[in-house]
Order: C-alpha cells, then structure tokens, then sequence
C-alpha cells in the first residue's frame, strides 16, 4: 500500500455526462460546504442519538423527531452516512459539520460510522490505497450499518417502500465514500466527497472494474459533487504528478 500523500489515482467514478442531482443529493450539496466553514444557522433541536455495535464497531444513528417525517410522500427515506477525515471521529464530525441540525430539520436519517485506526495509530478507512491496513474491509462494515439502519427504520414502524443511500466524506472519509459507490453503485444513489479521490488499487482491476460496473447501469449513474483544492499536495486532485 501506498502512503496517503501519494495517491496515486485520478478522481472519477466513470461518470462521462454531468449527472441529474436528485433533490435529495441537492439536500447534500447544500450542506456540505460547512465541512469548510461551521454553520452560523440558527440553533436546532438535536435529533435522537443512538448508538449501534457491531462485531466490535460502532456507529450512531440521529433519527430526527417524530415531527420531522422521515420518508417523502412516495414512500422513499433517505439515509445519509458521513465518513470522517483521517485521525478525526464519527460524532466530532457529524456535529461540527452541523449534519445532525439539517438532518433534523429535513428529516435525513443520519448516521456516522467509526472508522479503525490505521497506519499513524489514527482512525481511518481501508478505500484501496488509503489510509489503514488491507485486512480491513470497510465495504462489508458499511454494508453491515446500512442493513442494520434499515432494519432499525422497520422497527420504528417508518413505511419506507425504499431507502436512498448517501454517501458524504471528507478527506480519507471522501475516498471510502467512492470507493463504496464503485463496489456497490446500484445501491448508492449520491456520494459528496470533499479532498478525496478514488483510492481503489489497480490490482485486480479495481478502477477498470469500477469503470465496467457504473457503464453497466445503462444510463443510471450515481450522482457525484467533488469538491477538491487545486494546491493539495497530499490527495493530488488529478492523482501523483
């Protein structure tokens, strides 16, 4: 594996068209810019936080109140994963990303996965060639969150005739994000990634592969907004010079 200051990998998910943004990922774009710069909005009541295991890992689901409906009215919830920067935490970055408050407000099923610490002891995502070690598989951890979250929606007697996934990350959490749309595009609906590439190693094909699968949609792409500085050296935005 290669070290996280020099990835060597372009940024694309196989998108050749702009993608249509569905009014959900507008949702997305609209907040994640205060990854950048804290929300200055009005303060929001706080969704209810609760905390799930599994095999030893943790992530926290913000359901918003019982007044904030959590499904549109054709039956469609949205569930919203925010994956953390490299060396930062789930809830830390949920809140200072003010998520929790718009999730809220607009009825977003939230949740904020943790990821394991990697190679500088910091925690961290396994999205190919950043930023832990190859044994870990965030994919099967995130697939785990998503089905448990949908089995919790269930549970809350939520009818939800189907879930839209969202995928928003920063940094490392940005690369994890792709790298989960390319192994699983038909599930993801939208990803957000901010200073993030696409980290998938080449062996065994994983852009190619990345390539075929989201060619294969006919059309029905995975909407992306890259949000990436031209002067970052340590995740290059056209990959190693």
């Amino acid at each position: 594996q290669l070290p996280f200051f020099f990835s060597p990998f372009p940024f694309h998910l196989g998108l050749a068209k702009e993608p249509q943004l569905s009014p959900s990922i507008g949702l997305v774009m609209k907040i994640f810019p205060l990854l950048v710069v804290i929300s200055s909005a009005a303060h929001l009541a706080l969704s209810e936080r609760q905390v799930v295991s599994i095999n030893d890992r943790t992530f926290s689901i913000y359901w918003p109140t019982p007044n904030n409906a959590t499904h549109a009215g054709d039956g469609s919830c949205t569930i919203l994963l925010g994956l953390h920067g490299l060396g930062d935490n789930a809830d830390s970055f949920c809140a200072w990303t003010a998520f929790k408050e718009y999730a809220e407000r607009d009825g977003v099923v939230l949740v904020c996965p943790q990821g394991l610490p990697g190679w500088l002891g910091e925690a961290a995502w396994n999205a190919g060639s950043c930023c832990t070690f190859s044994g870990v598989d965030d994919v099967s951890f995130i697939d785990s969150v998503v089905s448990s979250v949908r089995g919790y929606l269930q549970q809350r007697n939520q009818q939800c005739v189907s879930q839209s996934i969202l995928l928003a990350g920063f940094s490392n959490g940005a690369m994890m994000a792709e790298a989960y749309a390319c192994e699983r595009p038909t599930d993801v609906k939208g990803v957000v990634s901010v200073a993030g590439v696409v980290a998938l190693l080449p062996i065994g094909g994983g852009l190619d592969s990345c390539d075929r699968d989201f060619a294969a949609r006919a059309g029905r792409s995975v909407a992306v907004l890259g949000v990436h500085g031209t002067k970052d050296w340590r995740g290059p935005m056209k990959g190693d010079p």
